[in-house]
């Protein structure tokens, strides 16, 4: 299995909110130390609520693609979705529309494709017998000849 095509792409949106949800906990780690009038189950949920969201924008803030000989796969950390070869209908260029995602991250679309999405810009969209799939590239030409020669 060789890797013919790889990127990563990172979500500036996404790290901005990690910092925050980091701010956050410090905030959180400030109220428990003071004590005084602050609520200790409180500032404990504070902090739980602070990692929770720092560990799932961490898990969110990059799109990875790999292009194997067999398969394409995309996705962000754990959460990854594999197209096989002779899985692929029909593949395009197109570019990321607000208006059917409504936001980044794993989305589902008004169109009722998958969206992996870190935000505008050109993408591949993707559709199989069972699925439609829209991701964000920064080689959209490069990665649609790619998927073409080897997958179709």
């Amino acid at each position: 299995m060789n890797i013919i095509f790889e990127e990563r792409n990172s979500s500036q949106i996404m790290i901005v909110a990690f910092f925050i949800a980091v701010v956050a906990f410090g905030v959180g780690v400030y109220m428990y130390w003071q004590g005084g009038s602050y609520n200790t189950s409180d500032t404990i949920g504070f902090i739980v609520a602070a990692i929770a969201i720092g560990v799932i924008l961490f898990t969110f803030k990059n799109l990875t693609i790999r292009l194997y000989d067999d398969k394409l796969q995309f996705g962000f950390g754990l959460f990854k979705k594999t197209v096989m070869k002779g899985e692929i209908r029909k593949v395009e260029k197109k570019k990321y529309k607000f208006g059917n995602y409504l936001g980044y991250g794993i989305r589902r679309g008004m169109d009722k494709s998958w969206g992996y999405v870190i935000g505008g810009g050109e993408g591949i969209f993707i559709e199989t017998e069972k699925q439609k799939f829209f991701f964000n590239t920064e080689k959209a030409d490069e990665l649609l000849q790619l998927i073409k020669q080897t997958l179709i």
